[in-house]
């Protein structure tokens, strides 16, 4: 019985759709059972301190409601009540939280509760990054004493996180070229680390840095690169001298083809042949998606399709059809 009642916090506590939570109908949903369900989730530390969205909080608890009297329950628990009339009287604040629990440790993340805000969607956590995310959970042995670099990181910080936290790079460096995404990343990875991790810190990351988690010292920084404008992060990324490159759902418009492949180059460049970049990306458009491959190819470049099965560490928030890539250099061309 704990075991469902901590699936469903881990999917509320995330933020899943709420019809992909599954409230058992074959549990004995009695008044100390609901009190556990509601402190778990609704009333659990990580809501109150770091609060969902709040639409999706009430959304919750109408839905408990229904099934709760589908199953005719006699007694319903106050607290549901209370907590929706409460809920029912909040406003929705410009951000909400998310939370990620995995083994013994947890991730929370700050974002947008709009698509989009002063002119970025880079404030939003796209399905795109939870696909990357259970992937890099799945493959920690590829990262283990690496040089990672993330394109197009947006504002959450969440693919940092996963590979400090859960996994053994040597040096992490973040990259975005808007202001406000570039320190919303900041704020995301100080809320995740501990006090002692956080000593000698200033209040942003926004610089080249040394962080000790679970007594190792990592290399962590933020770059403000802009794609177009690669020449102007050159010195940064030849101190990183990354060997793996990452990026999720960055292929969205044609017009940023030119830049972002140029800046791929650049990066290959640096670092040389064999650097691997692992691309996630949400096909919205097969067309557009084929003209970025081509485009890759002609700039020497192999794309290959990983075959990658969800293990939801992280749930997927949409039906459209994610995939995850490796890109190399063309071996026959290197040669």
């Amino acid at each position: 019985m704990e075991h469902v009642i901590n699936d469903i916090k881990q999917k509320f506590l995330s933020g899943v759709p709420i019809d992909k939570i599954d409230i058992n109908t074959d549990m004995l949903f009695d008044w100390n059972l609901q009190e556990f369900l509601i402190k778990e989730t609704v009333l659990n530390d990580l809501n109150i301190t770091y609060p969902l969205k709040v639409e999706y909080q009430v959304s919750f608890l109408k839905y408990l409601l229904r099934k709760l009297q589908e199953l005719q329950i006699e007694e319903i628990h106050d607290a549901i009540y209370e907590q929706l009339t409460i809920k029912l009287r909040e406003a929705n604040l410009e951000y909400s939280y998310k939370h990620f629990l995995m083994q013994d440790k947890g991730i929370t993340i700050k974002e947008s509760n709009s698509f989009v805000r002063d002119g970025t969607t880079g404030l939003k956590l796209w399905p795109a990054a939870l696909a990357l995310s259970d992937f890099i959970l799945q493959n920690k042995l590829k990262f283990k004493d690496k040089s990672v670099l993330e394109l197009g990181s947006g504002g959450t910080g969440l693919i940092g996180l996963v590979l400090l936290k859960m996994c053994e790079p040597c040096k992490v460096f973040l990259s975005d070229c808007h202001n406000l995404v570039l320190e919303n990343i900041s704020k995301n990875i100080l809320m995740n680390l501990k006090d002692v991790e956080k000593e000698n810190l200033q209040n942003s990351l926004r610089v080249h840095t040394h962080l000790s988690l679970a007594n190792k010292m990592k290399e962590f920084g933020i770059l403000d690169l802009a794609w177009e404008d690669i020449d102007a992060s050159k010195s940064e990324i030849l101190k990183l001298k990354p060997n793996v490159l990452l990026a999720a759902d960055v292929i969205y418009d044609v017009s940023i083809f030119v830049p972002l492949i140029k800046c791929i180059k650049e990066v290959f460049q640096i670092a040389g042949p064999s650097l691997v970049f692992y691309l996630s990306q949400t096909i919205r458009s097969i067309t557009t998606f084929n003209e970025f491959s081509n485009l890759l190819r002609e700039n020497n470049f192999k794309i290959t399709k990983i075959e990658f099965i969800s293990k939801h560490f992280f749930i997927d928030e949409t039906s459209t059809e994610i995939q995850i890539f490796e890109v190399k250099l063309n071996e026959k061309l290197v040669q």
